[in-house]
């Protein structure tokens, strides 16, 4: 799903796809980016710290109180919610679950998920869709093939 028109290359071969701005590759990037315009972020003794930046970067330094931090969180929020608001009015589900690793940040990414659709969402008419954390998170795949294969 084209998220930016002629934005960053997918490895699909597509501009733009949603998953270049709502996974966590695009997370790392929009930290990696965001730590280079800030060199006082507090991403840069978090990173140091665990030795590579990852997913969860920009979250731990918004916790605590980092003005960049914060503004990558707000970002890749919006950037995810824009994409539910897309699923939500063509295929108005009941619920859509986040998954993967980044799902543990619980309410921390939901909230401003939740906040970003409620804004931009067009369909005021129609039962809202409940959007939720996965239970099995970044396991889901592995347990899934797991239990296929008995």
């Amino acid at each position: 799903m084209t998220l930016v028109s002629g934005g960053e290359m997918c490895t699909c071969g597509k501009e733009g796809c949603w998953e270049m701005y709502a996974s966590v590759t695009a997370l790392i990037r929009l930290t990696r980016e965001a730590m280079d315009r800030n060199p006082n972020s507090a991403m840069h003794n978090i990173t140091a710290k665990r030795g590579k930046i990852s997913g969860r970067t920009a979250f731990e330094a918004a916790k605590l109180g980092d003005a960049a931090g914060r503004e990558v969180v707000e970002q890749y929020a919006r950037y995810v919610a824009d994409g539910i608001v897309s699923m939500e009015n063509i295929l108005q589900p009941d619920i859509i679950a986040i998954g993967g690793g980044i799902s543990r940040e619980g309410d921390y990414l939901l909230n401003p998920v939740k906040k970003y659709v409620t804004k931009t969402g067009y369909n005021k008419f129609m039962p809202k869709t409940k959007i939720i954390t996965a239970t099995l998170h970044n396991d889901a795949g592995i347990i899934g093939a797991a239990m296929t294969s008995k």
